[in-house]
């Protein structure tokens, strides 16, 4: 895990004791950290902007759940408001993961699993990795098949085929490598266009965390190459 997104988990756990210590969602301190630990890293990268926007976005829904679902979660856990402040990290996300398992998360739109929230962190940096390997390939692909048709497929690796949220509906899929794939996640049906699995200008943060999905590309020679990405 690289500075950014250890400083960005150690912020965000900060925002969430904080709420819950409080019982109040400070926007405003929540959205001027994120834009200022962005400024410190990465400067003007749009990529970045947009999975801080998505990840901002998540964090508040979470929060929401938190403290509406504070009473529930209570019941469910036997513990009170004091004891979920001091919890851990992992702690925090068992419990919402739980509270979703259950169906307290039922009414909550964009919620899915709470893990969303943490593997974006992880992916952002991933992320931004993926998009200039990405960039380089497209670069190359441009110089050797100038008048060449070149395609790209997706590839689903889900470590539990029960879960996936791209085996049913993207697994095998083959467009020409400049077009754009829509995505389909088939645990919610939201569906967002992204031009390689993680893409950070993706506009849906389940499309882009907990994915374990990876890029083909097929040559006019034949060659096929798993790109990694």
């Amino acid at each position: 895990m690289n500075n950014f997104n250890t400083e960005l988990r150690s912020i965000t756990e900060d925002i969430i004791r904080e709420t819950l210590t409080y019982g109040y969602i400070n926007k405003t301190s929540i959205h001027y950290q994120l834009v200022t630990i962005y400024n410190k890293y990465y400067g003007t990268n749009p990529g970045v902007i947009n999975l801080l926007n998505l990840y901002e976005e998540n964090l508040l829904i979470n929060l929401e759940v938190l403290l509406d679902l504070n009473e529930e979660i209570n019941d469910y856990t036997g513990e009170d408001q004091d004891h979920l402040v001091a919890l851990s990290w992992d702690d925090l996300q068992k419990i919402l993961t739980t509270a979703g398992m259950i169906g307290l998360l039922d009414d909550y739109n964009g919620v899915t699993d709470y893990r969303d929230l943490t593997n974006n962190i992880l992916n952002i940096g991933r992320s931004l990795e993926i998009s200039e390997d990405y960039d380089e390939i497209a670069t190359f692909i441009t110089m050797n098949y100038p008048d060449e048709e070149v395609y790209k497929s997706w590839q689903a690796n889900p470590p539990d085929p029960n879960t996936s949220r791209h085996l049913d509906t993207m697994d095998g899929i083959s467009i020409p490598f400049d077009d754009i794939f829509e995505v389909v996640n088939s645990q919610t049906g939201e569906s967002s266009m992204m031009r390689f699995p993680k893409d950070p200008d993706s506009d849906d943060i389940g499309n882009i965390a907990n994915c374990y999905c990876s890029l083909n590309v097929h040559y006019p020679d034949g060659t096929d190459t798993n790109t990694g990405l």
